[in-house]
């Protein structure tokens, strides 16, 4: 009676099988964690913004009026139960941000600023309950507003973790950034003039662009 051979994995061929499958997962894993992460930061951009656009609506509706900087900040901080509010270039002392000497960068990764704090002419900060940071810098009908998605973490990239908006308090109106003008820095179409950009994630703007495209795009 004839008996079949048992066919079997060698040990090298096993060692062999186990290399390959951990190259492949060496070069893949971390691509698919980046797009994760990726997406998140769109995610909480994206949240954030409504949240800065439903409170705005809200104070538009209970006739609000806000006459400073100041002002504005502690309004709107209310209207988002926000858990921290810092004054202009107080945002370390207060507990705001960790570090306030983390600069900020382009896409690119070139230093913008010295920090977001001293971002234009210095903003106030308020922390979400999630953790992103919002940072008003000036105050009227174009008031840049940053949002770090990352809040105390880096790497403070403009189009990576940090986004921008225009708000014009007069009428309660925020607009993402989506282009760059040399003499007041992120712009839009309707609330200030833009010389670099289209609303695109590209470099040429810095990547403030991107606060604009990655409302209706993911990648």
């Amino acid at each position: 009676m004839n008996r079949q051979k048992k066919q079997g994995f060698t040990l090298s061929e096993v060692v062999i099988t186990i290399c390959i499958i951990g190259i492949i997962s060496a070069i893949m894993i971390p691509s698919y964690v980046e797009r994760y992460q990726h997406r998140a930061r769109i995610v909480a951009w994206r949240h954030a913004y409504s949240a800065v656009a439903n409170a705005l609506l809200l104070m538009k509706m209970d006739t609000v009026v806000v006459t400073s900087e100041k002002d504005a900040v502690d309004t709107l901080a209310k209207y988002l139960n926000a858990i921290k509010i810092c004054d202009t270039l107080q945002a370390s002392e207060k507990g705001c941000r960790k570090n306030p000497d983390d600069p900020v960068k382009d896409l690119k990764g070139n230093v913008l600023y010295g920090s977001l704090d001293s971002a234009g002419g210095g903003c106030a900060s308020i922390v979400l309950l999630n953790g992103v940071t919002l940072c008003l810098d000036s105050f009227g009908k174009a008031a840049p507003l940053w949002f770090d998605v990352n809040g105390q973490k880096g790497p403070n990239r403009v189009g990576y973790d940090i986004f921008q908006a225009i708000v014009n308090f007069p009428d309660f109106i925020i607009m993402p950034a989506n282009g760059w003008t040399s003499g007041y820095g992120p712009a839009n179409s309707q609330m200030m003039t833009r010389e670099y950009g289209d609303g695109t994630c590209q470099n040429i703007d810095h990547g403030f662009g991107c606060s604009a495209y990655y409302l209706t795009h993911d990648e």
